[in-house]
């Protein structure tokens, strides 16, 4: 049976990896699983399936295909199968996952089948049903559950999710989460280890020529927003003058999430470069494979020549004289030039695994780049609070996280006070100084788990969870004393909202901002007109 995907290399000999699968259309997915469980059936093995009646049916059909009794392996106890919603239910208890009750159900299933030293190949797909009904926290966590059980039990794990269940910009930092769960992730049909280098080469093609189209499409925006503000809104009157702010405030955070794009870019293509390492590492090791296979041919050779060079030397002759020892003479020669090209061929094959290896170091290194590029992407280079756009999946998280467990949670919306007149009196590099000691402030101040997020150039965006207004007052009132008693002598005025039961990250942040809106209007008075200039 030819083999679609990367996870089908493995056969029954991959241990206790941990693999996933995207796909694209369900044909690909089976033909993927059906290669995985395979090899377990054909040798004597058991396969576990965890899935919903269409997709077990369908796997039992390409099984049976591949040359294997599906009948004999379920009466031999070597093939098990199982209703994923069923079973994710036993241990879902109202709501939440209960790990005890996974390691009963799951440990004991596993524990039964591997009875007799047999190895196990399971698929699972309890994990894509949670995400598919909306529950990602429940689904990430019985990733990890998978992963406990297996420091305790041998088998290997597939699990496959359809890529489209992650096309929103959302799902990113779940969907690098997924990829960590496993040891080994299958790129989707559009980019199949089954398609060999020059495929390959076109599909890395494709993808580099998108990367460029939205380059180009990056460098038009940054033309447009180089005019500072567009006539339009240069024009606008007076009254309209917070309106105008707002405008140059989001035209600065657009130009921030360019930057944090091109960093992205610049972390695709590492990840590209890893997947072309990992794949040529792959290429490399099956071909040691077979140098290695001709050796061991070439040694069983060399031994069948000397067996037939030792049998004619000692065959007698009517005539009472040895046989022919011309013959035994070619064999003998034969049998060392087998064993010469064996040594060749391990030579050989030895220096295809030394290159293998260096492929996967280099891909490590790679990827190893790429999540550093993603690290930057996601936090501020001068305040290490959150961007944007990652700070807000992480409060789209705390909000999830509130309502689940009926906590409250108030949202802070910061503005530094005076930074303008800083930057125009003092230069950018005090600006600079007063932000960095305020995200300073408000991570020595607030607990190690409240977020902290970069919203504009002068402002920041912090949840905290676990806390009533009054709380966050006390809070935010240290804040404001460490930094008065700082070297910049910086403050923050502040606009507070608490999460309400219908609220998004949108209400929450525009409640809190009409908040510190309204602060600053009554207080815009008696406020000093240089407040948070350092002296």
């Amino acid at each position: 049976m030819d083999l679609p995907s990367l996870a089908l290399t493995t056969g029954s000999t991959c241990g206790n990896d941990h693999l996933v699968e995207f796909y694209e259309n369900e044909s690909f997915m089976v033909d993927t699983v059906t290669a995985f469980l395979g090899p377990a059936l054909r040798e004597g093995d058991v396969a576990i399936v965890v899935a919903t009646a269409s997709h077990r049916q369908s796997f039992e059909t390409g099984i049976s295909k591949a040359g294997i009794d599906v009948d004999a392996a379920v009466r031999g106890g070597r093939y098990l199968a199982f209703d994923a919603a069923d079973l994710l239910s036993r241990f879902m208890v109202g709501g939440r996952l209960a790990p005890g009750a996974f390691r009963e159900t799951i440990g004991s299933v596993i524990e039964g089948a591997a009875r007799g030293g047999r190895r196990i190949q399971v698929y699972g797909e309890m994990v894509a049903l949670l995400w598919a009904n909306g529950d990602e926290e429940a689904a990430l966590g019985l990733g990890d559950l998978w992963n406990q059980l297996q420091q305790s039990r041998s088998f290997a794990l597939l699990s496959a999710y359809p890529m489209s269940a992650f096309d929103r910009e959302t799902n990113a930092a779940a969907f690098k989460h997924i990829c960590d769960q496993h040891t080994m992730v299958i790129p989707s049909e559009g980019y199949s280890l089954v398609v060999g280098p020059a495929e390959q080469s076109r599909a890395v093609a494709q993808l580099q020529q998108q990367r460029d189209a939205l380059q180009t499409e990056v460098r038009r925006l940054e033309g447009f927003q180089n005019g500072d503000i567009p006539l339009a809104l240069r024009e606008d009157a007076p009254g309209e003058q917070r309106d105008l702010a707002v405008d140059r405030r989001d035209l600065a955070v657009d130009r921030r999430y360019l930057a944090v794009d091109r960093r992205d870019w610049a972390g695709n293509r590492r990840d590209e470069a890893g997947i072309r390492r990992d794949y040529a590492g792959d290429l490399r090791d099956h071909a040691a494979d077979q140098r290695d296979q001709a050796a061991d041919e070439r040694d069983q050779a060399a031994d069948q020549r000397d067996q037939a060079a030792e049998r004619s030397e000692s065959s007698i002759t009517p005539t009472g004289k040895t046989g022919p020892r011309n013959e035994s003479a070619l064999a003998r020669r034969q049998a060392a030039a087998d064993r010469r090209r064996a040594s060749q061929d391990r030579g050989a094959g030895a220096s295809e695994r030394t290159e293998a290896e260096l492929d996967r170091d280099t891909a490590l290194a790679d990827r190893g780049a790429s999540a550093r590029e993603r690290e930057h992407a996601s936090h501020d280079d001068l305040t290490g609070a959150y961007l944007r756009g990652a700070g807000f999946v992480e409060l789209e998280r705390d909000i999830g996280r509130a309502r689940r467990d009926r906590q409250p949670l108030v949202l802070v919306f910061a503005d530094v006070d005076g930074l303008k007149v800083i930057n125009d009196v003092h230069g950018h590099a005090a600006g600079d100084r007063t932000l960095l000691a305020v995200a300073s402030a408000l991570r020595a101040k607030l607990r190690p788990h409240d977020l902290i997020i970069r919203y504009g150039g002068d402002e920041f965006v912090c949840a905290i969870s676990g806390a009533k207004t009054a709380d966050a007052r006390e809070r935010l009132a240290l804040v404001n004393a460490a930094l008065a008693d700082g070297p910049e002598h910086g403050s923050i005025s502040v606009g507070l909202a608490e999460l309400l039961p219908f609220d998004s990250a949108g209400d929450l942040v525009a409640r809190a901002d009409a908040a510190l809106y309204r602060q600053r209007r009554r207080t815009r008075s008696t406020r000093p007109a240089m407040a948070g200039v350092p002296s």
